[in-house]
């Protein structure tokens, strides 16, 4: 297995999300049984990491890779090799079709056999320590955004301020040892941060991450920035509505981890919360009258980039109200498009402004597609008038995101 190729972003010293040169015992293979004929994707579509997939998912397997050996790939025109119109979308869209959810890969210890050469012994453990580096790091800044490692302390103080609120007198214990003596509430706290759910009980209890939207959308960030990285996808990360800050801060330690030096992070925001409802599309108000803890102020979101070594001249804010600073921002190029406006005017200003900014091959991301009728709406009316029709993925019960296809332009003499 190449350790460059996106396949091992890990390094070749942790286990790959596939192999194009696979062995296994026939009685493991009829276990399997076999490749899965529903995929119908001309070239198989995903179904080569499939099997790979649920191969690894067996427990008593184990992965071993031959360090040394090698296998030889030809570079052809076929349907995704060496093409312009890369269908990664569609293959994903069949994948969640036929699995119910969308394709994450499966990763599990891998024993490594051989003698490589003496060259390449330096290069594999530079490779696997700087590869193992930039995973943990990763990892762990999406759970100290989230929280995670906190969720107990979180729990108590609700506890204690619902208890106190009700005129009832607070057991120190309780909220001393929430696992112990309120593991439910606990439970449903650790769902909910993993879900992005907030507003389902009680709208105060938005709790004290950098971030609303869950690890299964902060895995697709990761996932999505990864991608345009490892495949020279041009352009910068923009994110259209942030709160305080969290995704945003995701991306640029992904930058910084992968030592991206030519790639800015835009912070695009009023900093004032959401404005007012307009039109018929919506059926919440949003707005900082009635959610003020939705508005979070420029410099309070600085000081979390700050927070995390993160803050530099690669972060770029842009302040105000969508239709006054996106249609001349100063944005040439875009990677990644993340919106998290909401309401169907603040999802219809970032898409008409920035969807032509976006390069080939380049993710939009949508926070609130299932949650809120005025996103969808906006995402389903530009898509149609635009016609775009490369696929729409699902990320969890609201986040989607689609990867902006290349088009055939004819051929160069």
């Amino acid at each position: 297995m190449d350790g460059t190729s996106s396949a091992s972003p890990n390094g070749i010293l942790n286990s790959p999300f596939e192999t194009n040169c696979l062995f296994m015992p026939s009685a493991l293979w009829k276990e399997l049984g076999g490749f899965e004929e529903a995929f119908e994707s001309a070239g198989g579509g995903l179904v080569n990491l499939d099997l790979f997939k649920r191969a690894c998912e067996l427990l008593d397997v184990q992965l071993v890779s031959l360090l040394g050996e090698a296998t030889f790939h030809q570079s052809h025109g076929g349907v995704s090799t060496n093409t312009a119109d890369y269908p990664l979308a569609a293959w994903q869209a069949e994948y969640e079709r036929l699995r119910g959810a969308p394709f994450r890969v499966r990763r599990r210890p891998m024993l490594s056999l051989g003698s490589p050469p003496p060259q390449a012994i330096a290069a594999i453990h530079r490779e696997g320590a700087t590869g193992e580096l930039v995973r943990r790091y990763v990892e762990l800044l999406k759970s100290a955004l989230l929280n995670e490692t906190a969720l107990e302390a979180e729990a108590a103080f609700f506890l204690a301020r619902d208890t106190v609120g009700d005129g009832r007198e607070l057991d120190d214990q309780v909220a001393y040892d929430v696992p112990a003596s309120a593991p439910e509430h606990l439970a449903e706290l650790v769902a909910d941060r993993a879900e992005g759910r907030f507003f389902r009980a009680d709208p105060r209890s938005i709790g004290f991450g950098y971030t609303m939207i869950g690890r299964h959308r902060m895995d697709e960030i990761d996932a999505c920035v990864t991608t345009v990285i490892d495949d020279r996808v041009p352009g910068d990360l923009v994110e259209c509505g942030t709160w305080r800050g969290g995704a945003a801060i995701l991306m640029r330690g992904i930058l910084a981890a992968r030592a991206e030096r030519g790639r800015s992070v835009w912070v695009v925001d009023s900093f004032a919360g959401l404005p007012p409802p307009t039109g018929e599309h919506e059926t919440f108000d949003l707005s900082a009258e009635h959610f003020p803890q939705l508005a979070v102020a420029r410099e309070r979101v600085a000081e979390n980039f700050e927070r995390f070594g993160l803050l530099d001249g690669r972060v770029r804010f842009l302040e105000g109200w969508f239709k006054e600073t996106l249609p001349d921002a100063p944005i040439k190029r875009i990677a990644v498009l993340r919106l998290d406006g909401d309401l169907y005017e603040s999802t219809m200003i970032p898409l008409t402004a920035l969807y032509d900014r976006v390069s080939p091959g380049g993710y939009i991301i949508v926070d609130d597609y299932g949650a809120l009728p005025g996103c969808r709406a906006a995402i389903d009316e530009f898509r149609a008038t635009r016609g775009i029709d490369d696929p729409i993925v699902r990320v969890d019960w609201t986040g989607v995101h689609w990867r902006k296809a290349v088009r055939h332009r004819g051929r160069r003499a």
